[in-house]
């Protein structure tokens, strides 16, 4: 089953890289530059791709020698976490506005501060259990158990988090009609999203762990798929232009000032 859905999805992240990169190649030749929040969705993306390739090379020689290549499948769940911390980065600050109506951040290094310590303490999670746990198991240890808990509510606080920034600030204050119906297909694509993703996150409290993975490995990459697949929607280089700054944003800058893109 593992085999076929990453086969399945290898195509299709192959798809999703091959637009987006040939989305990002036009509007750079349009715009001289290439934008920081595109910049950081192609990494996602290609780190997703990556981490998808991976787990097929593994699932593919599961047949084979009964093992599959335990290391690369370890690697591949690794990236697509990263992926994963990029997608919710990029999702923070479009919902703050960032180079959309706004060049100031504020409380940046809290946020990547917390999202690197979601990423480690997700990483340390995940070989814990590879490593230590028995898979005969049929109940996870309370420790990971509280683990999971600890992931489940930060990853709640970061769509909290989401919900308020482009809901009652970033929708309701901006007056470019482009950019605010950017700010609407956000909240209305991702807050599901991070709804059905907080419900696969809970499941490992319900499920008995044969089920757990194979449940946990449809939906992840169902919905890493989804995400990425609606960026790149909203990314084409028609919408592109539209909302984000056409003139080079210098990032430093964006992090230090207090001027906006209100004008552009």
């Amino acid at each position: 089953m593992c085999q076929t859905l990453y086969l399945v999805f290898m195509f299709m992240f192959t798809f999703l890289v091959a637009v987006h990169c040939w989305n990002t190649a036009k509007l750079q030749a349009r715009l001289s530059y290439l934008h920081p929040m595109l910049k950081l969705f192609l990494l996602s993306l290609v780190v997703e791709f990556f981490a998808v390739f991976l787990e097929l090379i593994h699932y593919g020689s599961y047949p084979n020698n009964g093992v599959g290549v335990p290391a690369l499948h370890t690697l591949g769940s690794v990236l697509s976490l990263v992926s994963r911390v990029l997608l919710i980065l990029l999702l923070l600050l479009l919902a703050k506005g960032w180079t959309i109506s706004r060049e100031s951040l504020d409380r940046k290094w809290f946020v990547v501060g917390v999202l690197g310590a979601y990423l480690l303490l997700s990483v340390v999670r995940l070989v814990w259990e590879r490593e230590e746990v028995d898979p005969k198991l049929i109940k996870l240890p309370s420790s990971l158990l509280a683990i999971d808990v600890v992931l489940a509510l930060t990853f709640l606080a970061f769509a909290g988090w989401f919900v308020v920034e482009i809901v009652f600030f970033s929708y309701r204050k901006e007056e470019n009609p482009h950019k605010k119906s950017l700010f609407l297909r956000l909240a209305l694509l991702y807050v599901p999203w991070m709804l059905l993703y907080l419900a696969t996150l809970f499941s490992s409290f319900a499920l008995d762990p044969w089920v757990r993975e194979r449940v946990h490995h449809v939906f992840t990459v169902g919905l890493a798929f989804l995400a990425q697949a609606a960026l790149v929607f909203l990314f084409s280089p028609s919408r592109a232009e539209e909302y984000f700054s056409v003139a080079a944003p210098d990032v430093a800058q964006g992090f230090r000032g207090d001027e906006n893109y209100a004008h552009l």
